[in-house]
């Protein structure tokens, strides 16, 4: 069984209203359907971005809003150096004095008064590469609003030893070629800091050597708990 297909011959137009519609030969004019046929659904992209936008506004503000109130938050940086004091030698004994160099960036406009800087340095030991720390304290200081300032903890001191190389007995085979005993160098090099200023049991700011918190964690118990 066949199918007919029926063609209607029209032209397509556009009315006075600018829909398209069809004339058809029979002189009758076909309009389409309407994309939506109900009002609520006819949502143009401006309703749709103010919906958005209404969306995701009030969340933001609130988000930076409850920063901003959060104790403890403070924009200060900062940078520290470990600078050399002066050095000694005595014999094959080196002994260096250096000082922590703190340079403080306050970018808010709040002043702080009476925060506590702490520092701690560590010290490795040349031979076994252990920690220990060689110098901790605590000073009371102003930072004052939006202003750069510079610290400087208590003096602290490296001492190295240098190796010695002895020979010990001859060589009967090669006499030119004497074995000889070799003592490695001792002693401590720096190693790393820690850097925490505090307001009351808020933390404004700290810094410290990649991985050294975690090392010197132990390390700090200890101290604590003497």
């Amino acid at each position: 069984m066949r199918r007919r297909i029926l063609t209607v011959p029209g032209l397509l137009t556009v009315n006075g209203s600018g829909t398209p519609q069809l004339d058809m030969a029979l002189g009758q004019a076909v309009a389409p359907p309407p994309l939506t046929t109900h009002p609520s659904l006819q949502i143009t992209e401006n309703h749709i971005l103010s919906l958005l936008m209404k969306m995701f506004a009030l969340p933001l503000a609130l988000g930076i809003f409850l920063l901003s109130s959060l104790p403890g938050v403070a924009d200060i940086r900062l940078k520290v150096k470990n600078s050399t004091l002066g050095s000694v030698s005595k014999g094959d004994t080196r002994k260096s004095q250096r000082q922590l160099k703190i340079e403080i960036d306050n970018r808010d406009r709040e002043d702080y008064e009476g925060v506590t800087l702490e520092w701690v340095v560590i010290a490795r030991d040349i031979r076994n590469r252990k920690l220990s720390i060689v110098s901790k304290g605590s000073k009371l200081i102003d930072i004052p609003a939006e202003e750069e300032m510079e610290v400087t903890s208590s003096p602290y001191s490296f001492s190295k030893k240098e190796g010695e190389v002895r020979e010990i007995r001859e060589n009967r085979f090669r006499p030119d070629r004497p074995q000889f005993d070799v003592e490695p160098d001792s002693g401590t090099r720096y190693a790393g800091y820690i850097i925490i200023l505090k307001k009351g049991d808020d933390i404004l700011a700290e810094a410290a050597t990649t991985g050294m918190k975690k090392r010197v964690a132990p390390l700090l118990s200890k101290e604590k708990k003497k």
